[in-house]
């Protein structure tokens, strides 16, 4: 995730869980009305049917592993995650 990116300006819901891993840089989740800062090492997991986005605020590349698990059939889970232009990078 290059410096600024982001999920986008809205938040995202859908089923199943969420589990974030920082490997590099710095991520800032929001979820629901609570932001959680990670750096390397750091990780988050939460039900996926609580609102929530990210955005990379350091000035360096972020490397994160998201891992999506117990969503619906036929949702588009990880293009939500994912702002324009993003998902080829």
């Amino acid at each position: 995730m290059e410096s600024g990116a982001s999920s986008g300006p809205h938040s995202m819901v859908h089923t199943g869980h969420e589990f974030v891993f920082c490997l590099r840089g710095h991520l800032e989740y929001h979820v629901e009305n609570q932001a959680f800062d990670l750096d390397p090492g750091d990780s988050l997991i939460f039900a996926s049917h609580l609102r929530h986005r990210w955005r990379n605020v350091g000035n360096a590349v972020t490397n994160a592993l998201i891992v999506l698990s117990n969503f619906s059939e036929g949702e588009r889970v990880a293009s939500m995650h994912m702002a324009q232009g993003e998902a080829g990078s």
